[in-house]
């Protein structure tokens, strides 16, 4: 598996799921643009950074997938 995804949609070709590496970058650019404001960007930037680190694991990309069998019953209340 080469490829690894922070959210996934409905879509079969995975053309809009987002990948893993953007999500990632995302949420630390903005977590260090929020704690800039009390000098605390780097920390923000190395959490952001971290904070789905679980999503590159094997069993996260399999449920992404509905790989794996496990389904997620709370997502009814969030999506």
């Amino acid at each position: 598996m080469d490829t690894y995804y922070a959210h996934s949609t409905d879509s079969a070709d995975k053309f809009d799921w987002q990948l893993l590496e953007d999500h990632l970058n995302n949420v630390s650019e903005k977590a260090g643009n929020f704690a800039d404001h009390f000098n605390a960007s780097h920390w923000a930037i190395l959490l952001g950074k971290n904070h789905d680190i679980g999503k590159g694991t094997r069993p996260w990309q399999a449920y992404l997938r509905h790989a794996n069998n496990i389904v997620d019953e709370f997502s009814k209340f969030y999506h």
